[in-house]
């Protein structure tokens, strides 16, 4: 089964929660494109993978205390992902997003800022709807750490960062989020304590493969796969795991293999011979292999758990995670 089959396979499995998180979804649009107009409704809409918001229903599907309101949690998830997507790319000046142009492409930098914060806030005003503490508590730690490990990438620019490095920004600026939606799925639905914990550390770990997986595609995948142009980290000056697995094993290469990347920005034909020589000396396949390490640390969590249907679908995503080719 494909990478794509198996997301639809998981999502067809809570359609109706979707499809009631879209509304949400559609409804915050209209309310932008009363702003912006249309293409500011249709950047709403495009919601991508919807990964984060099918954890946290899927998490709240292993409890037994549903009260139809974790669509409106999943929508809050969706749109905090969203303006942290229109930031990064305003940040990074980069120009495709799913293969659409950007926000700061279509407007310019300043609104695509204030868009930003226009959703973050909307985001947390869905939240509160839910008058419940917990969730505000989580999610506003989650995004806190989000933004820290946003701002350790950027000052690392540059730079060749250690693994445990990469590693530990990783974790803040992606994976603490996937553990947020799967914690808050999981109050949402009344998991016991204990399975809470669980469920987050399985969106930790696999928020962290998932992270490891984008950093290989930047490096294999072509711009139609990604909605994006390949090499994009790397003209932007970040290094990602397949280049700092590549860097310490290439032994009498390693002085070339820098001179290329250290002049990158100024010369983006040289992202073919980074590629390639990333390829000949293992990068790619370590990286893999970190996130197949990480993946299976996820499963393994959930062996811990009551056996679900929820938990079944859990494992698929995870399964999805690192067979993705986009």
């Amino acid at each position: 089964m494909t990478a794509e089959h198996i997301l639809r396979e998981v999502q067809a499995s809570i359609s109706e929660d979707l499809r009631v998180m879209d509304e949400i979804l559609g409804t915050v649009g209209s309310e932008i494109a009363g702003v912006l107009g249309q293409e500011g409704g249709e950047l709403v809409a495009a919601t991508g993978k919807r990964l984060r918001s099918t954890l946290m229903l899927l998490c709240a599907g292993m409890g037994q205390s549903r009260n139809g309101v974790a669509p409106t949690a999943a929508a809050m998830a969706e749109l905090v992902h969203l303006a942290t997507l229109i930031h990064d790319d305003s940040i990074d000046d980069s120009t495709l997003r799913r293969g659409r142009p950007t926000a700061h492409v279509t407007w310019n930098h300043k609104v695509a800022t204030m868009l930003g914060d226009m959703l973050y806030s909307r985001a947390f005003e869905l939240l509160t709807e839910l008058g419940d503490m917990r969730l505000l508590r989580v999610m506003a730690h989650a995004t806190h750490v989000m933004a820290q490990g946003e701002l350790e990438e950027f000052l690392l620019r540059g730079t060749l960062p250690l693994e445990d490095t990469y590693l530990r920004v990783v974790h803040a600026k992606t994976a603490a989020f996937f553990g947020a939606c799967c914690r808050t799925g999981a109050i949402l639905g009344g998991v016991p304590i204990a399975h809470q914990h669980s469920l987050a550390r399985f969106g930790e770990s696999l928020g962290t493969a998932f992270q490891v997986v984008d950093d290989i595609l930047d490096y294999t995948a072509e711009e139609e796969q990604i909605g994006k142009g390949m090499g994009t980290d790397l003209r932007d000056g970040i290094m990602t795991l397949p280049l700092i697995a590549a860097l310490s094993r290439a032994g009498k290469d390693r002085h070339s293999l820098l001179a290329m990347v250290k002049g990158v920005e100024e010369d983006a034909s040289l992202v073919e011979g980074i590629v390639a020589s990333v390829v000949r000396h293992g990068g790619i396949e370590y990286a893999r292999g970190v996130a197949l390490r990480l993946c299976d640390e996820a499963r393994a969590l959930l062996a811990w758990l009551p056996p679900s249907s929820s938990s079944h679908f859990l494992d698929l995503l995870a399964q999805y995670v690192v067979q993705r080719e986009r």
